[in-house]
């Protein structure tokens, strides 16, 4: 049947309404076909779609027959010359070539395609091809495919949330959109008709701005599928039946331009027969198999002696060179040989926070660049951390000259180690970012472009989600990490010239539900097209959100802009309260302690002790605590003009663009497409938890804060306040975890699973965790919510922080804090994770 698929013209017969047919057809008045006549599709494909993704496609054509008999068989080129409706055309088929001549296709180089349409009195074609992938997967026409979801996307096809597609209401060819409507001009005649006027045909000519595109799928997060890329059973789900949800990844990927996934290989010594087992390297080889089918490169991210979050590290102690290059060797023999990954990348150091002898640091590196390259001719790559306070003080700084930061002793590797210079978090490049120690990270991309110069392979690694207390798991809705992304990206085009740029882009991902699928969607994009010949950010930013986000919405443009335009205030507001702290027009002085993001983000037990050990390295930005607002005698920054501002402008600021969002829906209803309805509720009920914490933060501030100086009766009012927020949040969470795309215990269960958690990354949302804990701080629920930091704490230190079985620097950090604020008789409650799942009233 597929070799038939690969080479035929195959037939859908669809039943549709008169209207449809005469608006997708190209034909009208005498030309028009009767109410009862089905609308005739035809689908080709040429040989340089895979068999995979012909079979993908057809899936998802197939709904639209609506009658009882689905007619499919070979017709002949010369059948299609008296063919009527529409003929689909994919890959490198007879009729793709005489739209799409080589000559034509070639010059645009690797990946790129050309979509292309023909209207005759009876038959409107569209049709794509594109060229091979530049070291892509061999045999394997990446063009051709990225053009083939091209082309589903004009028809109307949706690929937003990695696990759901969406399918348009009918295949109708009246209104296409983006990429084929920027060719038609229907950004602003978004109802045209494309076969009233036979002059116009689309022709789009695409080819990606840079050559890597990718996904870190952060797989020490316990996500949809870390257990499965790992080889294991997930809950109850098996390992086999989550394959079509890989299947559905790899397709996103195509859809969203990139062209490379990377996952993080986790190991415990307890399960380290299964690590190196035959099991594993099997079924990762199936996974492997699969993501090479749509022409999809995959990488193992395995780190050099880094054991922190499980990570399954080549060097698991420290002996000698000798010992050490020949564990480097037997990991990498497996992963490129047995398992069949593309390419590597690592980690540096022996954890976040430390490291070994900087000498042998790059010794390691070298040789993992080097064996990958002479050995099997694949591509290792580093990442480039942002944390603070290590340094190599024999190696010099080349813009400072000074002692380098560890994180960046790459620069000294040889050129067969590529890096992935990384930042954390929603800020780009230039804003105030105190997290990690640093102010900004200008620096990085200092380093970046000094790379990028040195002929070195370079790719960005920014963020989408960072999970840890932070965003997701809260959850907040944050576009402004799109906006984020899209500048770092920019900025680095405006600074590289284009004979001397980076590889790309590897996006790091930590989940998708709560609307994080958006955030990914156009940062995918922008490293497919940044849009440089926009001179604004913003427009460029409304662009990609209009051509890959909100035009899926509504046939109505005005209901789509609107969307984008609320989701551009979002973002505005967002940089002026989370980033900047910005409050009527006024800046503070400083951002620590007055910016919205330090508030609105989670509280856990580490987080407070290492805010309280090292304050200027905290790994998220440090805020005024719930408990010291209680100080009679005053705080720094004064909460009552610095914060209390602050925090209001969040509370109403939010609820104003959810009540925008709110009646955009109310006003608009019928104008959504059906399907595309639990998308839009569900950026709703982002932005309303996001908008409830806001208040609930508020509020029990002002009840902590005014202990001392406000009448009971206000007390009462904010703390009723607070308390039906969080009410409020246990009903959205209730109603959205009915709609998440895989089982409820997979994702937001308390269970044990292969990273050093015991829950799954949205288990502090089913348990609204920060909202409880924030709440019995701020309302002195007992003596250790009251004066200890150890109060719920979730995780085990020594596995996430510093590594399985080291202690010295977690108890060291930990009796440092504990002795300096007398809590040394909790100190038990920090170092391990509760036996059961905690429970909340």
């Amino acid at each position: 049947m597929t070799a038939l698929m690969a080479s035929s013209v195959l037939w859908l017969w669809l039943a549709i309404t008169v209207n449809a047919l005469l608006l997708g057809c190209c034909s009208t008045g005498a030309n028009a076909v009767a109410a009862a006549s089905p609308l005739r599709v035809a689908v080709q494909f040429g040989p340089s779609v895979s068999t995979h993704v012909q079979a993908r496609i057809l899936a998802l054509l197939a709904p639209y027959n609506a009658t009882d008999t689905v007619l499919i068989h070979a017709v002949s080129d010369s059948y299609i010359a008296n063919a009527t409706g529409i003929l689909l055309s994919f890959g490198n088929t007879n009729t793709s070539k005489q739209l799409i001549p080589e000559s034509d296709l070639a010059p645009l180089g690797p990946e790129a395609f050309i979509i292309r349409s023909r209207t005759t009195d009876s038959l409107f074609t569209l049709a794509t091809n594109g060229n091979p992938a530049e070291g892509g997967v061999a045999g394997v026409n990446l063009g051709a495919h990225i053009g083939s979801y091209g082309l589903l996307q004009c028809m109307g096809f949706a690929f937003l949330h990695p696990l759901a597609p969406i399918s348009p209401p009918s295949l109708n060819t009246s209104r296409l959109l983006a990429p084929c409507s920027s060719s038609l001009l229907l950004q602003t005649q978004p109802d045209n008709d494309v076969t009233s006027n036979r002059g116009v045909e689309v022709d789009v000519k695409e080819a990606p701005y840079w050559r890597v595109r990718g996904l870190h799928y952060h797989t020490q997060h316990p996500l949809e599928l870390t257990e499965f890329l790992n080889g294991f059973d997930s809950g109850t789900t098996p390992w086999e039946s989550m394959m079509g949800e890989w299947d559905l990844l790899c397709e996103w990927l195509v859809a969203t331009r990139q062209n490379r996934i990377e996952w993080l290989l986790l190991y415990v010594k307890d399960w380290a027969d299964f690590a190196w087992s035959a099991t594993r390297y099997t079924r990762l080889s199936a996974i492997i198999k699969t993501a090479h089918n749509y022409g999809i490169l995959t990488g193992a991210d395995v780190s050099i002696a880094d054991q922190q979050q499980h990570a399954w590290a080549m060097i698991l102690q420290v002996t000698n060179l000798t010992d050490e290059t020949a564990h480097i060797h037997k990991h990498l023999d497996w992963l490129y040989g047995l398992a069949g990954f593309d390419f590597l990348s690592t980690e540096s150091g022996l954890s976040e926070f430390t490291h070994p002898s900087c000498e042998r640091m790059l010794a390691w590196m070298n040789e993992v660049a080097n064996y990958s390259v002479v050995r099997w001719q694949r591509k290792a790559y580093i990442k480039c951390h942002c944390s603070s306070g290590q340094t190599c003080p024999n190696y010099k700084d080349p813009v400072t000259g000074g002692p380098l930061n560890f994180n960046l002793l790459p620069h000294y590797a040889n050129l067969n180690m590529g890096v992935y210079p990384h930042t954390v978090q929603l800020y780009n490049w230039t804003e105030p970012a105190p997290t990690y120690g640093n102010t900004n990270f200008s620096y990085m991309f200092t380093f970046l472009n000094i790379e990028t110069a040195n002929k070195r392979d370079v790719v960005y690694h920014g963020e989408t989600a960072y999970w840890v207390n932070y965003d997701i798991d809260m959850p907040l809705f944050l576009p402004i990490y799109a906006d984020a992304r899209l500048s770092d990206l920019r900025a680095i085009a405006k600074a590289q010239r284009s004979n001397n740029r980076m590889q790309g882009q590897v996006n790091f991902d930590s989940g998708w539900e709560w609307s994080y699928w958006m955030t990914d969607v156009v940062t995918a994009f922008a490293a497919w097209n940044p849009h440089m010949e926009i001179a604004s950010q913003k427009d460029a930013l409304a662009r990609l959100m209009a051509d890959h986000v909100t035009q899926f919405f509504s046939p109505q443009s005005d209901t789509a802009q609107q969307l984008t335009q609320i989701l551009l205030d979002t973002v505005a507001l967002e940089t002026d309260l989370l980033v900047y702290g910005k409050v009527n027009g006024k800046y503070p002085h400083t951002v620590v302690k007055r910016n919205g993001q330090a508030y609105l983000e989670g509280w856990d037990t580490w987080a407070e002790i290492m805010t309280l050990a090292t304050p200027n390295a905290a790994t998220q930005p440090v805020r005024l605590g719930i408990e010291e607002v209680r100080n009679p005698f005053g705080t720094d920054p004064d909460y009552v003009t610095e914060v209390e501002p602050l925090l209001a402008a969040m509370d109403s600021g939010f609820q104003q663009l959810l009540d925008r969002l709110v009646a955009l829906l109310n006003k608009n209803s019928r104008s959504i497409y059906p399907a595309m309805l639990p998308l839009y509720q569900e950026i709703i009920d982002t932005m309303q938890m996001t908008s409830l914490r806001a208040t609930q933060v508020h509020a029990l501030y002002n009840y902590a804060s005014s202990y001392w100086t406000r009448p009971n009766d206000y007390r009462v009012k904010q703390l009723k306040i607070a308390e039906t927020a969080l009410q409020s949040a246990i009903g959205v969470v209730k109603n959205r975890e009915s709609q998440y795309r895989v089982p409820l215990e997979r994702i937001a269960g308390w269970r044990p699973n292969p990273t050093s958690y015991g829950f799954t990354y949205l288990w502090t949302v089913h348990s609204l965790y920060y909202f409880w804990r924030d709440y019995a701080r701020a309302i002195e629920i007992d003596l250790e919510a009251t004066y200890s930091p150890c109060y719920l704490n979730l995780m085990n230190p020594l596995d996430i922080a510093f590594g399985e079985g080291v202690w010295t620097n977690v108890t060291m950090t930990l009796y440092k804090v504990m002795e300096e604020f007398g809590w040394l008789d909790g100190i038990a409650d920090c170092l391990e994770q509760p036996k059961e799942e905690p429970i909340f009233p």
